[in-house]
């Protein structure tokens, strides 16, 4: 998944209720990643017929619609896999990532806000807090999740990409080439 390899967040890939559904969303993956999204979204559409209890599948399949720029069915698909496993990280990460790219900043940053309380040691909801501040150019406000993000995880890239970005919009341009 395109999101969790961002975020640094290892996906748990629970056996589905079905075989058959874990079958199909195994194809899906491989249709993903040979660049074939809507053949893969309508692989997850099947399998989540077949075990719409499974939150991963429901995830899954936001994630796949999301890259596709499916906007608001994505937001439903991640939004059936927090109402089937509230706080699952991935949906939340999913869900505020179609805010952002939808310019629904507020609610990206209450996602985010909620995933970082309850995923505590997770450095993924701190880094992509810090996105969303600096590209609203609040570079104050950017610097203290990334640099908590870091604290957790000192290897993450995005949150350390993100903070170079403050840096150098600031004009520290020696400290943002140190971050990276």
């Amino acid at each position: 998944m395109a999101l969790a390899q961002l975020w640094g967040v290892r996906p748990a890939w629970p056996q589905a209720e079905s075989p058959a559904a874990q079958a199909l969303a195994a194809q899906a993956r491989s249709l993903l990643a040979e660049g074939r999204t809507e053949e893969a979204i309508a692989r997850y559409r099947e399998a989540v017929g077949l075990a719409p209890g499974e939150a991963l599948l429901w995830i899954e399949l936001g994630e796949a619609q999301r890259t596709a720029g499916e906007m608001p069915e994505a937001i439903a698909a991640f939004g059936k896999g927090l109402e089937l496993s509230p706080n699952y990280e991935l949906a939340q990460l999913g869900l505020a990532e179609c805010y952002r790219q939808l310019g629904n900043f507020d609610e990206a940053r209450a996602l985010l806000r909620g995933a970082a309380e309850a995923h505590p040691k997770s450095p993924a909801p701190l880094a992509a807090l810090g996105r969303i501040h600096l590209e609203l150019q609040k570079h104050d406000e950017a610097e203290a999740p990334l640099l908590a993000a870091l604290r957790l995880d000192p290897q993450n890239t995005a949150a350390r990409v993100f903070l170079a970005s403050v840096h150098m919009a600031r004009a520290e341009n020696d400290v943002a080439l140190e971050e990276l």
